[in-house]
C-alpha cells in the first residue's frame, strides 16, 4: 500500500492561483493535480510516462493524452471549431450518425 501525499497550494502570483495535488511515491502510482487560475482550470493525471491534461478556459476546452514518446491524442474545442487528432479514430452509435456541412478530404 502506498502513502498518499495531498497538498493544497495558494499563490497570489500571476497564473498561479490554487493548486491541489494528490501524489504517491513510485512510478506505478497515479498522480493528480488541479490548478485554478484567473484564466483557466487545468487537471492533470500522470502514471509513469503517461499523462492526461484537460485545460478549460472561458472559450475552449483542450484534452491531451500523452504517451511514453510524448505523442498526443488530442481533442481541442473552441467556440466554432473542434479538432481531433489521434492514431486511430472510430465513431460508434446505436442509432443514427448525421454529418452536415461541407466535406473536405485532405488524405
Amino acid at each position: 500500500m502506498s502513502t498518499l501525499i495531498c497538498t493544497i497550494e495558494l499563490n497570489k502570483q500571476e497564473n498561479q492561483g490554487i493548486t491541489i495535488k494528490v501524489d504517491g511515491k513510485g512510478n506505478n502510482v497515479v498522480k493528480h493535480a488541479i490548478q485554478l487560475t484567473k484564466d483557466s482550470i487545468t487537471m492533470t493525471s500522470n502514471k509513469g510516462e503517461n499523462a492526461t491534461v484537460i485545460t478549460q478556459k472561458a472559450d475552449s476546452i483542450n484534452l491531451d493524452v500523452l504517451d511514453v514518446d510524448k505523442k498526443a491524442s488530442v481533442i481541442h474545442m473552441n467556440k466554432d471549431e473542434i479538432t481531433i487528432g489521434c492514431k486511430e479514430f472510430s465513431l460508434k452509435a446505436s442509432g443514427t450518425i448525421t454529418i452536415k456541412g461541407k466535406m473536405v478530404y485532405l488524405g
